[in-house]
C-alpha cells in the first residue's frame, strides 16, 4: 500500500511539472541569427527574391511553386518528412526585408503561423549583413513542452544552416 501511495505522489508531481511547463512556456517562439555575406545587397536580394533558387541553396527546401502574385507553395523536407506550406511573399522596402508569412499551418508538425523574414543591411565595405528571423507558434500543452525541450533547439540549428547555405551559395 505504501508503494502505491509513493507512486501516486511521484506521478502527481511529474504530471504537475509537465502541466506547469506546458502552461508557462511560450506559445510563440522566435529564432534570430545574423551573418555577413561578401556580396552587395542587391545580389543578396536577387537570390532571396528568386523562388527557383531556393532548392539550390536552402538545405530544407525541395521545391517552390509560384502560385499567384505574391504567393508560393513551398515543399520543405526535414529529416524523412516533407511538408507543404502555402506562403505569402512580400518585400518591405521600409524595413528592407523579404518576408514569408504562412497562409496555413503545419498542423501535423504542430507548428502554426510560421513566418520568416530576411532583413538586409549594407555594410561600409560593400558586403551585406543578413538577419534571418523565424517565428512560429505552438498551441497544445504537450507541444509546448516538446518545443521547450527539443523543437526550439532544432529550429535554431535550421536557421543557422539556412544562413550558412545562403552565404556559401552567394559567395561561391
Amino acid at each position: 500500500m505504501n508503494t502505491f501511495k509513493i507512486s501516486g505522489i511521484l506521478f502527481a508531481l511529474l504530471f504537475g511539472t509537465v502541466l506547469t511547463i506546458g502552461l508557462t512556456s511560450e506559445s510563440e517562439s522566435t529564432i534570430t541569427a545574423e551573418i555577413a555575406i561578401d556580396a552587395p545587397q542587391p545580389v543578396v536580394l536577387r537570390v532571396l527574391n528568386d523562388n527557383s533558387a531556393y532548392p539550390a541553396w536552402n538545405p530544407y527546401v525541395r521545391k517552390v511553386i509560384d502560385c499567384a502574385q505574391h504567393k508560393r507553395q513551398t515543399i520543405y523536407q526535414i529529416g524523412n518528412r516533407q511538408f507543404v506550406l502555402n506562403e505569402n511573399v512580400f518585400m518591405d522596402h521600409d524595413k528592407n526585408c523579404v518576408c514569408f508569412k504562412s497562409v496555413d499551418s503545419l498542423k501535423h508538425a504542430y507548428l502554426y503561423r510560421i513566418n520568416q523574414v530576411f532583413y538586409l543591411h549594407s555594410l561600409p565595405d560593400g558586403s551585406s549583413e543578413v538577419r534571418y528571423k523565424l517565428t512560429y507558434s505552438t498551441v497544445s500543452i504537450p507541444t509546448r513542452l516538446f518545443n521547450y525541450i527539443f523543437l526550439k533547439r532544432k529550429v535554431s540549428r535550421m536557421v543557422e544552416d539556412n544562413l550558412l547555405a545562403l552565404k556559401a551559395y552567394i559567395q561561391g
